[in-house]
């Protein structure tokens, strides 16, 4: 334990039979400059490895309507009975999207395309389906992703499925779905026509 003591002599000064002290005061400034901090960013790259996407829910694009494979059919007044001769089906698109990703590379899986048939007439064979994805305003063919159907579905609810094979194939979230190929017309047989066959 240490004691320290200092003693400090403050000379009196009297007015008649009082002590007088000047005032004691103490003042004390300080200033700090601008504090700037430096950014600080860190970026952390970090590769996922394999993951599992369950089956996803069947979902429809948007039809393709008979006016849209066969535009000729516009000129056939409706209440109409009227043949309607083989055509080769111009190559038509319907965008579609996948909600559940962005983009996914595959290492396997499959995708199950199915083929409903309300429209008046048979379509096919064959007929073609092509997934495309679209870059910097052009449309390309995504390696891989094609199925051909080689028999004809038959006409007012005919259907047919198929399944591309996903494995080491990338599929962007939103794709274009490409429908070509033939269709055999009626085989002159007549049908009634109306804007209900044309949709």
């Amino acid at each position: 334990i240490f004691v320290y003591h200092k003693e400090i002599n403050i000379e009196k000064v009297k007015v008649g039979n009082k002590l007088e002290l000047d005032p004691i005061s103490t003042s004390f400034s300080q200033n700090i400059d601008d504090v700037s901090v430096t950014s600080i960013e860190k970026n952390i790259s970090s590769k996922i490895g394999m993951m599992t996407l369950n089956d996803i829910d069947p979902t429809d694009t948007d039809p393709f309507v008979f006016r849209d494979i066969y535009p000729e059919i516009d000129e056939v007044p409706n209440g109409t009975m009227v043949a309607i001769p083989s055509f080769e089906i111009i190559p038509i698109f319907k965008s579609f999207t996948f909600d559940d990703f962005s983009s996914a590379d595959f290492s396997q899986g499959s995708l199950e395309l199915t083929i409903n048939n309300s429209m008046v007439i048979p379509i096919g064979s064959p007929l073609l389906i092509e997934l495309l994805q679209v870059t910097l305003d052009d449309t390309v063919n995504i390696p891989g992703a094609s199925l051909q159907f080689d028999d004809i579905i038959d006409a007012n609810s005919g259907s047919a499925t198929g399944t591309i094979d996903l494995t080491n194939i990338s599929l962007p979230g939103e794709i274009l779905v490409q429908v070509s190929g033939n269709c055999q017309g009626t085989s002159g047989i007549e049908i009634f026509i109306d804007e209900q066959a044309k949709n």
